[in-house]
């Protein structure tokens, strides 16, 4: 049977509003049993290509009269910064924020609205940060994206909802209407059996995995972040969407039912038995064909985050043509793939994202250097903003990364992150060479 993927419809409770295109019947994993994905194009020690694959899911049914094409014009010599939600809590800190920016020499604000399955805006769909919600207590309702994109266009920079995909909650105290209280069949599960908000603290501590993550091979999820995007592109004149987590957690999940019968329809396989039966299937399959079988559970792993991607890139450019989209993203494509089922370089080739922001953090001159010329000789590279970190390193480290990613070419960089910049407007000017 063939599945093709079709733009999951994004039901507007608010407004009563028609959907625009049919719902997504079938499940990612469902519809990804049907796809051979490979490695991204030429990275070294990757899966190789298992060579074409069916229709589903690079035929994805947009709405009629849209396509999935870049942005209008992608943005030259980017200056982007990261702005962390903490920066979004009073008007006078995000006015504050908004004009050191300027001052500084900033083009692009990647402001994050959507930290832990919550909003730091106006939300009809999901709930109210609880740190917005205390400051509206305090001080008054405010919207921070809309203040933010309000001041900032009046200064002539772009603004672009960051928003986190899958993971939706810390390891601490949650709040009780967060979505993994909602729903608790949205979070990933292990190959024991375990949903991420049951581990122990000992593998918390043992993994170091941010948090909780939702599945991304359930449907329910994928609809769910589309009507959340489609909140955002309607309601507010963003100039991008910034997708961020938008991978598997650094775990083995991905052991839903869903996803377990899809690949068993695929190979014949519970993907369980790669680990719990590897002895057996080297015997029956051999070396080559339990690799080529750990491939294909890679893959399909990554179809699920990949399937996403598209019907968010149909969803924005069908309600915002030439809205940019773009992604953070693991800056050695080969483990992004492998490790975390982020195929980007393969989104940026389908048109699906404009822009790229590899985290290349490593306070490492050498690691970075060796990152941004492998990057330059997969993609263009003025479909990279490299995401440079401040956090972890002085000024003067800073400014030679950005040196070196310059000289490779990329179109921009993005700097990690506002509240990290010492000297506020002043440490910003250095860094952007204003």
């Amino acid at each position: 049977m063939k599945f093709l993927w079709i733009l999951a419809a994004v039901s507007l409770a608010r407004t009563g509003g028609a959907a625009p295109a049919d719902l997504l019947e079938t499940a990612p994993a469902e519809a990804a049993a049907q796809v051979h994905a490979g490695a991204p194009a030429g990275t070294s020690g990757a899966p190789r290509d298992p060579g074409p694959a069916p229709a589903a899911p690079d035929t994805a049914t947009a709405v009629p009269g849209t396509a999935v094409s870049p942005a209008a014009r992608l943005p030259t010599d980017a200056r982007a910064l990261w702005v962390v939600r903490d920066a979004l809590t009073s008007p006078s800190r995000v006015r504050r924020m908004v004009e050191e920016a300027h001052q500084g020499g900033v083009t692009d604000l990647i402001v994050q609205v959507r930290g832990r399955g919550d909003a730091y805006y106006d939300s009809d769909i999901v709930p109210i940060a609880p740190r917005l919600a205390q400051a509206w207590e305090l001080n008054g309702r405010f919207d921070p994206l809309d203040m933010a994109v309000r001041l900032a266009h009046e200064r002539g920079m772009r603004v672009h909802a960051w928003l986190n995909v899958y993971l939706v909650a810390g390891w601490g105290r949650t709040p009780d209407d967060n979505v993994i209280y909602r729903h608790p069949e949205w979070i990933a599960v292990n190959a024991q059996g375990i949903p991420m908000n049951e581990l122990s603290r000992s593998d918390q501590d043992r993994t170091r995995v941010e948090g909780v993550f939702l599945e991304p091979g359930n449907v329910a999820v994928v609809r769910e972040f589309l009507r959340v995007v489609d909140e955002i592109v309607t309601r507010y004149p963003v100039d991008g969407i910034h997708l961020d987590y938008i991978r598997y957690p650094l775990l083995d999940v991905g052991y839903s039912e869903t996803m377990r019968s899809g690949f068993r329809r695929l190979t014949g396989v519970d993907p369980l038995e790669l680990q719990r039966n590897r002895e057996g299937l080297l015997q029956e399959r051999g070396d080559r064909g339990y690799v080529e079988l750990e491939r294909r559970w890679w893959g399909f792993k990554a179809d699920q985050v990949s399937a996403l991607v598209k019907n968010v890139s149909l969803l924005c450019r069908s309600r915002r043509p030439g809205i940019l989209i773009s992604a953070a993203v693991k800056p050695e494509p080969a483990l992004a793939f492998s490790e975390a089922g982020q195929d980007w370089t393969r989104w940026i080739r389908q048109g699906w994202i404009d822009v790229a922001a590899p985290m290349m953090y490593s306070p490492s001159g050498e690691t970075v250097r060796r990152q941004v010329q492998t990057l330059v000789q997969l993609v263009p590279p003025d479909r990279v903003w490299a995401g440079i970190a401040v956090y972890n390193q002085s000024l003067g480290a800073a400014e030679a990364k950005i040196r070196t990613v310059r000289t490779a070419g990329v179109a921009g960089i993005s700097l990690f992150s506002y509240s990290s910049v010492p000297g506020g407007a002043s440490g910003l000017k250095r860094l952007n060479g204003r």
